[in-house]
């Protein structure tokens, strides 16, 4: 694991020059997530002037976008169960009571795209998910970047969470670990440095952050530039708590020199 590590004289209170070798991801800043979306982050749409004020300092080749989107039928999507409801944590203990209820056939929702193997070994990966409500979902313009951005704008777009067997907070793998080609692209381009804003601070933002160490990059978070779904509550503390464990630094956009 790497840390992040700053220019000569540099502290994290300083101006940031931005370099050579530095990129911008700007992560799932899709109508879907904005207010009146089919996810909301409160206060999400706060974030794209942000943004916006913060690509000039980045070449358009360095910019990265992501989009979230799912296909109707997706293992995270709470319509894709019968009788559960939106917000709800799947467990072990969930879908064998579920099972003990209504029977194998009759946990699943008619258009579910995966099936109770397929929950069972993804659950077996990852111990529990949330249930979210109808997002992203793949042909709506809720997945598709916010008006006021611009493919045109960025010089790679990466799609991310199609695969109706595995969700996919990050944007370097899956929620199983299913790489997607993202840090190949970076290194390939000769980049060292990511800096992150969009949606959300607390799953999307910071869980590519903590995988982009991994990856091998230095990661900085601009804090003013994400928002935060804190749910359940809590989990903007604990993506803190992984950011100090895990190098990421968390910096403000005043500090970029533009």
């Amino acid at each position: 694991m790497s840390s992040l590590s700053w220019g000569e004289g540099e502290t994290m209170t300083d101006s940031i020059i931005i370099q050579p070798d530095d990129a911008l991801l700007v992560i799932d800043v899709l109508p879907t997530f904005m207010p009146g979306g089919g996810l909301p982050v409160p206060r999400g749409d706060e974030v794209v002037p942000v943004i916006k004020r913060i690509l000039p300092a980045f070449e358009r080749k360095r910019r990265i976008a992501t989009k979230e989107r799912h296909p109707s039928g997706h293992i995270a999507l709470a319509s894709s169960y019968r009788d559960i409801a939106p917000m709800t944590m799947m467990t072990h203990e969930l879908m064998f009571r579920r099972v003990y209820e209504v029977g194998v056939e009759g946990v699943l929702a008619p258009h579910a795209k995966f099936t109770m193997r397929d929950l069972r070994k993804y659950l077996e990966a990852v111990g529990a998910f949330m249930l979210w409500t109808d997002h992203g979902i793949a042909g709506t313009d809720d997945a598709e970047l916010y008006p006021d951005l611009h493919e045109a704008e960025f010089g790679y777009v990466l799609i991310k969470g199609q695969d109706p067997r595995e969700h996919a907070f990050s944007a370097f793998r899956g929620d199983t670990g299913t790489p997607t080609e993202l840090a190949d692209v970076l290194h390939d381009w000769g980049i060292k440095r990511l800096f992150f804003t969009g949606l959300a601070f607390d799953y999307c933002v910071g869980w590519t952050a903590v995988f982009a160490v991994d990856e091998g990059f230095q990661a900085v978070v601009i804090e003013d530039a994400t928002r935060s779904v804190d749910l359940p509550a809590g989990s903007d503390a604990d993506m803190r708590k992984r950011f100090v464990s895990n190098g990421v630094q968390i910096i403000t956009s005043e500090q970029l020199v533009i």
